[in-house]
C-alpha cells in the first residue's frame, strides 16, 4: 500500500512524480499489489454504491427484477475488473515492444510502471459512478481519459526514454490498444 502514496502526487504534479517513480526498484508483482489492484478496484465498489444507490432511490422496481439484476451485474463487475488487470499487463507488452520504433528504450518493467500509474486519472475518476448524478455525465470520464493520455505522454519520455514528439505517437498506438482492449467483450 506504500505506493498508494503516488496517487495524488501523479495527479498534482506529474512532471517531478515520474522521476521519482523512475527511479523507484520494484517488481510487477509489488507493483500490482500494492498500486495496480487497490486502484483498480475503485470501479466495482463505485458501480456497486451506485446501483444500491438507484435501487434504494427508486422504490418502484419489483423486488425479483432487482434480485436478477444484482446477480448479473455481480459478476460482469468481477470479470470486467480482472479484465482491466490483464489490460494493463497487455498494454505494458504493447508499449515496450513499440518503444524502438520510436527510439526508447525496451525495458518492460517500465512499461508497466508508465502504463499501471498512467492509469490513475481514469480509475480515479470511476469514483463518480457512485454519485447517480455524475454517472449519467460522461465528462469526467473523457476528461479522466485526456489527462491519463497526458500522462502516458509524459511517463513514455521519462522512463522510457521516447523524445516527446514520438512519445505523443507512441502514446496514440498505446490509446488505439487500450481503446480496443476496452472494447473486447467481458
Amino acid at each position: 500500500m506504500a505506493l498508494l502514496k503516488h496517487a495524488l502526487p501523479m495527479l498534482l504534479r506529474p512532471k517531478s512524480e515520474w522521476s521519482v517513480i523512475s527511479a523507484k526498484t520494484i517488481t510487477p508483482f509489488e507493483l500490482y499489489l500494492g498500486y495496480v489492484v487497490p486502484l483498480n478496484i475503485i470501479s466495482p465498489v463505485a458501480a456497486t454504491v451506485g446501483i444500491v444507490e438507484f435501487i434504494v432511490s427508486s422504490a418502484s422496481v419489483p423486488e425479483q427484477w432487482v434480485a436478477l439484476y444484482w446477480r448479473a451485474t455481480f459478476s460482469s463487475l468481477i470479470a470486467s475488473y480482472l479484465w482491466h488487470l490483464i489490460e494493463i499487463y497487455l498494454l505494458a507488452h504493447v508499449a515496450n515492444c513499440f518503444a524502438p520504433l520510436f527510439s526508447g528504450e525496451r525495458h518492460f518493467l517500465q512499461a508497466l510502471k508508465v502504463l499501471a500509474f498512467a492509469m490513475t486519472p481514469i480509475c480515479l475518476g470511476q469514483i463518480f459512478l457512485a454519485v447517480p448524478i455524475f454517472s449519467l455525465d460522461k465528462s469526467m470520464v473523457i476528461l479522466s481519459l485526456f489527462y491519463s493520455g497526458y500522462l502516458l505522454w509524459l511517463g513514455l519520455s521519462v522512463l522510457m526514454k521516447v523524445q516527446p514528439l514520438k512519445a505523443f505517437l507512441h502514446a496514440s498506438i498505446i490509446a488505439m490498444a487500450f481503446w480496443a482492449t476496452s472494447e473486447a467483450p467481458k
